[in-house]
């Protein structure tokens, strides 16, 4: 029997893309790219304004302010969707709007908030701050033969809209599936039969309903073929419809009871069957199979078992029809708030949840074998023998905590019954020192304080008994205040040491400067990560970025300036790609991203996402872009060392092209 992984995967390799085939942008939403997509045009097509306002030359309003403006005749209007007509000369400007293209001669736009229409046909310019700014260049979004989109690249609404401004008006993209799916049962029937449904004679057939709702969900087209009664000629006569569906779906029936009879009627029809039972719950009665290529799915008829197969078996595998490059959903860690308790030594479906401390980094829980497959999701001890329910119940931060002060109130305790019993020459009160510090260490200043005037009542309280009755209270009480402070500095002090090592191990990780991983932790992570793929193959990317001339902008505009720009590359480069992806600094101006569970076209569209965001942050001065090289890989026995000289050969490559360009390598 199975895991739900390995079912999954074998699933999945038995589905393939379908045939491509051109559709109107208009009915390509949520299908995928079969080819890739270069564009024709620069995007901007031109130099236009960002602004509605005036195009003039930077020299003429250079130092212009409300005291003294700089003023100008208006030679022509441009509204958009309108060509200017006459260049800007020396000393004139045009009045510009938003979107129109840019006169020659001209190389700012003021906004109009900074201009003063004067009465004879000129304009006064009150402000230079938009001296050389608001210009939108050409090509700065797309450069004309820049591939837009690799193929599998799935269309959602932002994709549509870029490829209809390079006029990509019919893409080729996979053909959606059709699915057809069956319910099965002479206890089911359809919502015309209401009346037996509500007597409770029937039970109607939620199934079909929930099931046509996930088949649309998931991108494909549901092809109902009804209900078939527990008979092999009512089954036979109901799949005989499903004939042309890329998909066979069928819920109930696979199960090991005598009116179970899907399996034999689909033997009958030619399907070989490849698997038969999973071991997980709910939906251990999984039925798979092919007949000519075309897969079919057999699911539990419980709507609970049916509603999770489908999510980790048919979506999957509609996905993989759709030609989508990652079936399987990402794993998302969160927190529970409660211990969960597993059942019996199968595969419980739990959405990779773990209970984990609040003060500890929180790591994905799933198998680690690729974007959720299913199986990841439980962890591998589900498939063990339950762990005992003490050790469970270690697991929660709120027990370990209180099982700290606890011990921390016993040794308090233990303190206070030999002071009870010794001489007060012998003076052992100050041993209260150690509970309060190690409440102080481990759960923070406030529980600190509370163990440090819970030890000072009972100091008092002996010293009540051990002082000389003579003793005057103020002398008890500045006895307890002093150890307060002095306890007080101590608690401080440690408290301050924390923090301090927090600190110190986040500063020998990253680089101070750009705030990415420095060369050394990017180098462990991954090791980490190459360790993960040789254990379970699952797809890795690496990006690897070189500044364009760095060095010539840090000679001509200074250290400063070159600090200031690692910065926003760094920034640039976070916003760029994924918030699981991670950022190194490499030394210089060199960058890495890390991109675990990445296949090759998603990385080199976030590799040119990247190129073009550093185009976008630096289009004036200093003018700085950037070549990156991509190595994509899956699985292998690839060290760290050897990743990052490839990648690093490849953004060599890159750069030999010409500067901003990108050089993808699969290993």
């Amino acid at each position: 029997m199975l895991t739900p992984t390995e079912a999954a995967r074998l699933i999945v390799e038995h589905c393939a893309p379908l045939a491509a085939e051109p559709r109107p942008l208009k009915d390509a939403l949520d299908l995928v790219l079969a080819a890739d997509v270069w564009s024709p045009i620069d995007l901007p097509a031109w130099d236009n304004s960002a602004m509605d306002g005036y195009a003039v030359r930077a020299a003429d309003v250079a130092g212009a302010t409300r005291e003294r403006p700089a003023t100008f005749p208006v030679i022509e209007a441009i509204p958009a969707g309108r060509f200017p007509e006459r260049p800007v000369e020396p000393g004139t400007a045009t009045r510009i709007f938003t979107g129109a293209p840019l006169p020659a001669g001209a190389d700012s736009v003021i906004r109009q908030e900074d201009t003063e229409v004067l009465p004879d046909g000129r304009v006064a310019v009150l402000n230079d701050r938009d001296a050389r700014h608001n210009i939108r260049r050409r090509g700065e979004d797309i450069h004309k033969g820049d591939l837009v989109m690799p193929a599998g690249t799935a269309l959602g609404p932002a994709q549509l809209g870029v490829l209809a401004s390079i006029a990509h008006a019919t893409p080729l993209v996979h053909r959606p599936p059709r699915v057809a799916f069956l319910g099965s049962g002479d206890e089911i029937v359809d919502l015309d039969r209401s009346d037996e449904i509500l007597a409770g004679r029937k039970i109607a057939t939620s199934n079909s309903y929930t099931l046509s709702a996930m088949i649309r969900r998931a991108g494909a087209v549901p092809v109902d073929l009804g209900i078939a009664v527990d008979s092999k000629e009512s089954l036979r006569a109901h799949l005989a419809h499903g004939e042309d569906a890329d998909l066979l779906v069928t819920t109930a029936g696979v199960s090991v009871g005598e009116h179970d009879l899907v399996r034999d009627v689909l033997a009958d029809l030619g399907y070989e069957m490849k698997l038969w039972r999973v071991r997980m719950r709910p939906g251990a009665p999984l039925g798979f199979g092919t007949r000519a290529g075309r897969p079919w799915l057999g699911l539990p008829g419980n709507p609970v078992s049916t509603m999770v197969t489908f999510e980790l078996f048919v979506r999957p595998a509609i996905r993989r029809l759709l030609g989508h490059q990652l079936p399987f959903r990402r794993t998302v860690t969160v927190c529970v708030d409660e211990a969960i308790t597993l059942g019996p030594p199968r595969h419980p479906h739990v959405d990779g949840a773990r209970q984990c401390p609040p003060h500890r980094p929180r790591r994905p829980t799933g198998d680690p074998r690729g974007h959720g497959a299913p199986g990841a999701r439980a962890g591998r001890s589900a498939s063990r023998r339950p762990a005992p329910v003490l050790m469970k119940s270690l697991s929660a931060p709120e027990l370990r905590r209180a099982l700290r002060l606890v011990g921390a109130a016993v040794l308090v305790g233990g303190v206070y019954w030999i002071n009870q019993r010794t001489s007060p020459d012998v003076r052992l009160g100050i041993l209260y020192v150690v509970p309060v510090l190690l409440a102080t260490w481990h759960d923070g200043l406030g529980w600190g304080a509370a163990f440090a005037l819970g030890t000072a009542l009972l100091r008092y309280l002996i010293g009540v008994e051990q002082m000389p009755l003579e003793t005057p209270a103020v002398v008890r009480i500045a006895n307890e205040g002093a150890y307060l402070v002095v306890v007080g500095v101590a608690m401080t002090g440690l408290a301050q040491l924390r923090r301090t090592q927090g600190a110190l191990e986040l500063l020998a990780a990253h680089d101070p400067l750009t705030g990415a991983l420095n060369a050394a932790a990017f180098a462990d992570r991954l090791g980490q990560e190459l360790d993960r793929n040789r254990r379970y193959s699952r797809p890795l990317a690496l990006l690897y970025l070189d500044l364009d001339d760095f060095k010539a902008v840090n000679d001509r505009h200074g250290h400063h300036t070159g600090d200031a720009v690692l910065r926003l590359v760094a920034d640039a480069t976070r916003g760029a790609v994924r918030q699981s992806d991670i950022v190194g600094r490499l030394g210089g101006d060199e960058f890495a991203v890390l991109m675990p569970e990445t296949e090759g076209p998603v990385a080199h569209a976030a590799a040119t996402r990247l190129a073009s965001s550093i185009r976008t942050v630096f289009k004036g001065t200093p003018s700085v872009t950037a070549s990156i090289g991509v190595v994509s890989m899956l699985g292998g026995v690839t060290g760290p060392d050897e990743l990052l000289q490839r990648a690093d050969a490849a953004m060599y490559e890159a750069k030999r092209a010409g500067k901003e360009r990108v050089v993808q390598v699969a290993l």
